[in-house]
């Protein structure tokens, strides 16, 4: 198993609620050292904070403008590299529908940034600023640790996620500093930081509304794109009836967690991605439900939601909330194309039973099951 080459320290600024009064942007940096030059950085960065006479390097705590561009000159030529995700809010529309999802954004965003990382530098191990109460930050270690699974080669390599404070990881102080002044500088507060930070700012995603959230509100002259919108709208409706009533039951719990998953994928990351029962079984496995495998989850999860009536379409490709006629057509001609040659069979069987048998010797089935074999004889 090959051990990651690179360690990503992971740190925030600004705030990633959409309340009243919350910051304007946020952003999300990490930045990458080699696991080699780690005690090399951890060293320069002891010696900058005595050379500064600063108890941490900590981006709002950094008011000397001069200061803040010394120091980030030094850095700019060490052995590391940085990465960001910035979030403009004025870019969200908070009345759409979309908007009241908005809580599982900041998830998005942190699996946009592995995401990124991963594709720049391969095996990465992560550790992320602590936040939240230890129940999410289990559960947000297990997130990413599936998001890493997806985008890389799970079987070459383990990464190591944790989560620690800016105190105990000196490293993460770096991030606090490098996204607090490239906030600063998308805020047009420090415009210098760009031409600074250039030799070492490996990747930056500018991250507003994608289209596919804009679910429309108003009249629209395209009909087709309105009832698209309609199946989308009356989908989630049921997943969140489904969720709202169940969330407090243990025995849904699984339930509750896949289609948790489903609508994150639809709304965060692909509309038009099916999910995988194996992809599922990975999700549930990473939440603590190990028990779980791709047959069991399609008979104990997916057809208990259907039976709920969650509105969920399949294809040969998986599973997923539909977002438009076509998913729900789609899905018609995925069971009809499954179910229709077991009719012909079963009728076929079921002649050749009833002209041998008398109705007594075939008396285990039941009047509705009988009434769906009789109707079988006219099926041509």
């Amino acid at each position: 198993m090959a051990k990651p080459v690179f360690h990503a320290f992971i740190d925030e600024s600004g705030d990633p609620h959409f309340s009243n009064g919350s910051s304007d942007t946020f952003l999300i940096c990490a930045t990458l050292v080699r696991e080699g030059n780690i005690s090399e950085i951890e060293e320069k960065l002891k010696a900058l904070l005595e050379k500064y006479n600063l108890p941490e390097l900590k981006s709002k705590k950094m008011g000397d403008v001069g200061k803040r561009y010394e120091i980030l000159n030094q850095i700019a030529t060490w052995n590391v590299s940085i990465v960001t995700i910035h979030v403009k809010k004025d870019d969200f529309n908070k009345t759409a529908q979309w908007f009241r999802y908005h809580p599982t954004f900041y998830k998005y965003i942190e699996r946009l940034l592995v995401s990124e990382v991963v594709r720049i530098y391969g095996n990465v191990d992560l550790t992320f600023d602590t936040f939240g109460n230890s129940k999410y930050r289990e559960s947000f270690i297990k997130y990413i640790e599936s998001v890493v699974a997806k985008k890389s080669q799970v079987d070459l390599f383990a990464p190591e996620i944790e989560m620690c404070s800016p105190k105990s990881e000196i490293l993460v102080q770096l991030s606090d500093l490098m996204g607090g002044s490239i906030r600063k500088y998308y805020n047009d507060e420090l415009k210098e930081v760009k031409n600074i930070l250039d030799p070492i700012w490996k990747g930056s995603l500018v991250v507003g509304e994608p289209n596919w959230m804009k679910m429309k509100t108003s009249d629209v002259s395209n009909v087709g794109q309105q009832i698209d919108d309609e199946i989308m709208h009356v989908a989630l409706e049921s997943v969140d009836q489904y969720i709202e009533e169940n969330k407090r039951n243990e025995e849904k719990a699984v339930a509750c967690e896949t289609l948790d998953y489903l609508k994150g994928t639809l709304l965060y990351e692909d509309p038009n991605k099916y999910c995988y029962r194996d992809e599922i079984k990975d999700w549930l496995n990473y939440r603590g439900y190990s028990d779980y495998n791709a047959e069991k989850v399609s008979r104990e999860v997916i057809s208990l939601l259907r039976e709920a009536g969650v509105m969920l379409v399949s294809s040969s490709e998986g599973i997923k909330i539909p977002r438009s006629m076509k998913d729900v057509r789609d899905h018609y001609m995925f069971i009809l194309g499954q179910t229709i040659p077991s009719l012909k069979r079963l009728k076929k069987m079921h002649q050749v039973i009833s002209t041998r048998f008398s109705s007594e010797a075939i008396g285990f089935v039941d009047d509705e099951t009988s009434k769906i074999l009789n109707d079988l004889n006219e099926y041509r």
